[in-house]
């Protein structure tokens, strides 16, 4: 079993209008390959993970956690801000983050879970994408909308913790929410996503 964890600023906006992008790579991918592959089966999940969500109107633990992975791997894979860790060190650094209150307690979400939402527009009459933060599982998922990110910037850099990890995060979770601020959109967020997967 592995830990990993992503913390990513999504353009929600643009991560739910690329159901286009998905279905253009997914064409020649099952064209190409024949039977299905890791690729074409994440292309095509991804496809239908946007839909739902669009139709709903929101997305739970588990489908922000995969959209956050979703924007990180395909939509916006090699650009955009973003981290990635793995590995029990870095697991049990975040436990004791979970353990926080405020805007840091919303993007680390220890357990059950709260709803916020990101303004978008535009799409099937969709005014705000409601966002469930919390833990199901082995999934852990939380997200800062925009208005909040001075908030979050300000609660990172007066936290405190023992863990070499953990301090690493809060640094970078201050850079990427002052960065993501300045990108000025409304639909930007910053997600946190992790999970436990069997690496077999």
């Amino acid at each position: 079993m592995t830990w990993r964890a992503v913390l990513r600023v999504v353009d929600f906006q643009e991560l739910l209008t690329s159901q286009a992008v998905l279905a253009e790579r997914l064409e020649p991918a099952l064209r190409n390959a024949g039977a299905p592959t890791a690729e074409t089966q994440t292309l095509r999940e991804g496809f239908n993970l946007l839909a739902k969500v669009l139709f709903t109107q929101r997305a739970n633990v588990r489908e922000l956690h995969d959209l956050a992975w979703l924007d990180h791997l395909v939509v916006a894979k090699g650009h955009g801000l973003a981290k990635t860790w793995e590995g029990e060190r870095s697991r049990e650094a975040f436990e004791a983050l979970a353990e926080s209150r405020g805007r840091l307690g919303q993007l680390v979400p220890r357990r059950g879970s709260t709803w916020t939402a990101v303004p978008v527009s535009g799409m099937a009459g969709l005014a705000d994408l409601r966002l469930e933060c919390g833990v199901t599982g082995t999934l852990r998922a939380g997200a800062v909308p925009h208005e909040a990110l001075l908030e979050l910037a300000s609660e990172a850099l007066q936290a405190h913790t023992p863990h070499t990890e953990g301090r690493g995060f809060l640094e970078v979770a201050h850079h990427l929410a002052v960065a993501a601020r300045q990108v000025g959109h409304e639909s930007v967020a910053l997600v946190f996503a992790s999970s436990v997967f069997d690496s077999r």
